[in-house]
């Protein structure tokens, strides 16, 4: 190979290879070395860099451009330091206000890393996701609500049975915005899925319960998409009905289940007429064509 062409690829290789300038980048997160604002909610504080997150929150980008307009429910307050007179060499003070710190913390992570981990001893995953969705919204970050959408489907998926996801239901219905038809919409999946066990833990009253009894907005989705996935049965039945009389002697049919917890492998019989025997769990249905004797 000509070594010229050969050192022309290395250098290609070199350009294209992102992870040093992305750990370089990474490295500044918890380094207070060349920051140029400090960003402050209750007694926590953070050293960042505008040059970072700037570029990846358009709110703060506003903000630190002077550009920024009071929007409703949205407070935040600068100052800088009045002994400079050059605004370069001032760092720039910014207090933020009605957020939760952890999800703040995991927010600016993302912004140095493009990602953020929702293992946190003081919050659930479940509802530290949904504050990241909130904080996508509220901070202008395009690309965050995506993961935190992606985050908060895993944790609720996982986490469906505990106490973590009654709490995330409550907040996602009260604290949140109307925009945040993404994320109802997933608890509503979960809760259809998983409805029976929901509704059936008879050891205690679980917190889920509670939340459904005190939360309007929720109960009515729910209530609403039971009532749709109810009208969907009874037309998929009628459709599984005309089935049954194209069934043939001896041979066994199976027609599809839409109770998504039910794992029970025993069923009861029960005769109908003298020429068909049908096998039902709850909603999976079994049939099959006797032959006459």
């Amino acid at each position: 190979m000509d070594p010229s062409a050969e050192l022309g690829e290395e250098l290609m290789a070199a350009v294209s290879d992102k992870t040093p300038l992305l750990n370089g980048i990474a490295g500044l997160h918890k380094s207070s070395q060349f920051s140029d604002l400090v960003l402050s909610l209750g007694t926590r504080s953070w050293n960042v860099h505008k040059a970072i997150v700037c570029a990846r929150s358009d709110l703060l980008f506003l903000f630190c451009t002077g550009e920024f307009k009071v929007r409703p429910g949205l407070v935040m307050d600068s100052h800088s330091d009045a002994d400079n007179s050059a605004q370069e060499q001032a760092e720039a003070n910014m207090t933020l206000h009605n957020d939760d710190p952890e999800a703040i913390d995991a927010m600016l992570g993302y912004f140095y890393t493009c990602d953020y981990s929702d293992v946190n001893e003081s919050t659930s995953a479940c509802v530290l996701n949904l504050r990241m969705f909130a904080l996508a919204e509220k901070y202008l970050v395009n690309q965050l609500g995506p993961l935190a959408a992606k985050k908060f489907t895993a944790a609720a998926e996982k986490d469906w049975a505990s106490d973590d996801f009654a709490n995330a239901i409550q907040e996602a219905y009260t604290n949140t915005g109307d925009t945040n038809q993404l994320l109802l919409g997933v608890i509503n999946d979960v809760v259809t899925k998983h409805v029976k066990k929901l509704f059936g833990r008879e050891d205690q009253v679980s917190r889920f319960t509670e939340v459904f009894n005190t939360t309007p907005a929720f109960r009515a989705s729910v209530a609403g998409r039971l009532a749709r996935s109810l009208a969907e049965a009874e037309a998929s039945n009628e459709r599984q009905a005309e089935s049954l009389a194209k069934a043939e002697a001896g041979q066994k049919y199976y027609i599809g289940c839409d109770d998504y917890d039910c794992q029970d492998d025993s069923f009861s019989g029960m005769g109908v007429g003298d020429t068909m025997m049908i096998d039902i769990c709850v909603g999976r249905l079994w049939v099959t064509r006797l032959k006459p004797e």
